[in-house]
């Protein structure tokens, strides 16, 4: 049978234990009924502090990199429905036993690169997942923040390697 062979699988900073997401007040707002007003008021500055406060403390964009990071947010008027794109915190919840699953079943490795200082998903996630998986595979990065393929891409490329 043809198709594509999976060998291994690479998490990044995953907040899949819903029961250890620490979602930023932020996030609960716009998943809240009144996230679709919050996102009418999502603009470059307000993106751009909370954005730059889940990174580590050394590792923060510059001011460039927070207008890149903001052209692609709000192209076509993304920034409008980051309520909508939000609803993937329900969708942990919803789909949590089937991905604990996979992750106690797997017929395949699966490593989690985490950056430790990850203030949504970082030592939190980590802990729950070694409770769950004691013989897991955790790359953890330290001074790291929720974007480790930004933060740290050498270091993600060599752990993935």
């Amino acid at each position: 049978k043809k198709g594509l062979n999976i060998q291994a699988i690479t998490l990044l900073n995953g907040g899949i234990f819903p029961e250890s997401h620490r979602p930023k007040f932020i996030q609960k707002l716009l998943h809240s009924p009144l996230g679709w007003i919050l996102s009418e008021f999502m603009n470059r500055k307000s993106f751009q502090k909370s954005f730059s406060s889940v990174f580590g403390v050394n590792t923060k964009p510059s001011l460039e990199e927070l207008d890149q990071f903001w052209e692609l947010v709000s192209f076509d008027g993304g920034e409008k429905i980051a309520y909508k794109l939000i609803r993937y915190i329900q969708e942990r919840k919803i789909n949590r036993s089937r991905w604990v699953n996979v992750l106690l079943n797997s017929p395949i490795p699966i490593r989690m690169i985490n950056g430790i200082e990850d203030p949504i998903s970082g030592t939190n996630i980590v802990k729950r997942y070694k409770e769950l998986v004691p013989s897991a595979d955790i790359v953890e990065l330290l001074r790291i923040g929720h974007y480790p393929q930004v933060e740290a891409p050498d270091q993600v490329l060599k752990s993935i390697l």
